[in-house]
């Protein structure tokens, strides 16, 4: 990212991201600032940045701080996760004025929004949002479980399963010459109702919202003996990753940290 860092008040996208926002939200808002630009350019810059989000506020009466921040520089329109991160290379829906849609854009290998072009033949408006044949595509994100941007538990209903490594090779089809014998168990959770959840790459750099049906509880042989029953956990989602490699069991999110309520 460029040395300087300002947001640029006077558009939508900014407006849309700060309503009735409170002392706690603003302190906190500050201190993920403070965090994420602190080693770009010093405490001030962090500072001045804080103050033209609070002068605003008081102006404009309006506005709720939705987890993330639309910010624009001397280079582009940018935008800051709630953990201190931002997209990059990376196609990402966000719901940019609280409305329960969330809009696709796509940020390039810096993390700038991409705006009026083409990417990956797809067309992109002049405020970066996807269309097709003229217009805005946009996903109901309302019941989004995102605790990337917005930290917190959540409590999920489910079944647990228990697999051996071997069982779940064997459903995997792993072919006989990558497979590993280890003992202990895979436990599987799989939710009482399909949820819509914003999760991390494996890589650590963009998140992705996904329909997720089940999960995989690294580490959990805890939960072996409650194999077949259905029990309610406590999910800190911003815990959770997509898996990049070839990991059994395959093409499950790895969620760690959950906790049993019931």
């Amino acid at each position: 990212m460029p040395k300087e860092y300002t947001l640029d008040l006077s558009k939508d996208k900014a407006r849309n991201f700060i309503r009735n926002l409170n002392v706690e939200d603003l302190c906190f808002m500050f201190i993920k600032i403070v965090a994420a630009f602190n080693k770009k350019g010093g405490i001030m810059k962090s500072f001045k940045i804080f103050l033209c989000v609070f002068v605003f506020t008081v102006l404009t009466t309006g506005t709720a701080f939705a987890g993330g921040l639309w910010v624009r520089d001397n280079v582009g329109w940018w935008y800051l996760r709630g953990d201190g991160k931002w997209p990059v290379n990376a196609w990402q829906w966000i719901d940019s004025n609280g409305d329960g849609y969330a809009e696709c854009y796509y940020f390039n290998e810096n993390g700038y929004c991409i705006l009026n072009d083409f990417v990956d033949g797809y067309r992109l408006n002049s405020d970066g949002m996807w269309v097709d044949n003229g217009q805005v595509v946009r996903i109901y994100v309302g019941d989004m479980i995102d605790h990337i941007n917005n930290p917190g538990h959540v409590d999920i209903s489910g079944t647990i399963e228990a697999l051996s490594y071997e069982d779940m090779q064997n459903r995997d089809k792993v072919p006989a010459e990558y497979r590993t014998y280890q003992s202990g168990y895979l436990v599987l959770f799989h939710f009482d109702r399909t949820r819509k959840i914003n999760i991390m790459s494996g890589d650590g750099t963009n998140c992705f919202v996904q329909d997720v049906q089940e999960v995989y509880l690294p580490g959990r042989d805890d939960l072996a003996g409650r194999n077949g029953q259905r029990v309610t956990l406590s999910f800190d989602f911003s815990q959770a990753y997509d898996p990049t490699d070839l990991e059994v069991p395959f093409g499950r999110i790895r969620a760690y940290g959950a906790g049993v309520v019931q």
